[in-house]
């Protein structure tokens, strides 16, 4: 059996279809995706969003901590510029956890899949 993000105690009040992914980066025992979150109604840091925004948004970070498992099954560099200049490499189209503990992640930026000891959300 799989498990949506959506499921996910730390990720549940996260909508990551429309998030935007800003950067990925490779650290000795650490994957971190910096993100530009939207948050949904029931995130305890959502707030209304102003007039010119559909959602309510959050810089933070999902953290990939002491993986075992790290295998890129695609991945993809091109990123997109949005109307205000800002670059990012699109949205996590999917992020599921699978019985053997591993969560495969995709989006225009590639796929992955990762087995970490933990995952940890940060906001700025």
């Amino acid at each position: 059996m799989t498990i949506n993000y959506y499921e996910m105690k730390d990720l549940k009040n996260l909508y990551l279809e429309d998030s935007f992914v800003l950067s990925i980066d490779e650290f000795e025992g650490e994957i971190v995706f910096s993100m530009d979150f939207v948050l949904n109604e029931n995130h305890p840091l959502y707030f209304e969003p102003s007039s010119e925004e559909n959602y309510c948004y959050r810089k933070g970070k999902i953290k990939f901590t002491e993986p075992e498992v790290v295998r890129w099954i695609k991945r993809n560099e091109n990123r997109t510029t949005d109307i205000n200049g800002e670059v990012d490499f699109g949205n996590i189209d999917t992020f599921i956890k699978s019985d053997d503990e591993k969560y495969v992640l995709s989006g225009d930026w590639g796929k992955l899949e990762i087995s970490p000891k933990d995952i940890i959300i940060e906001y700025e």
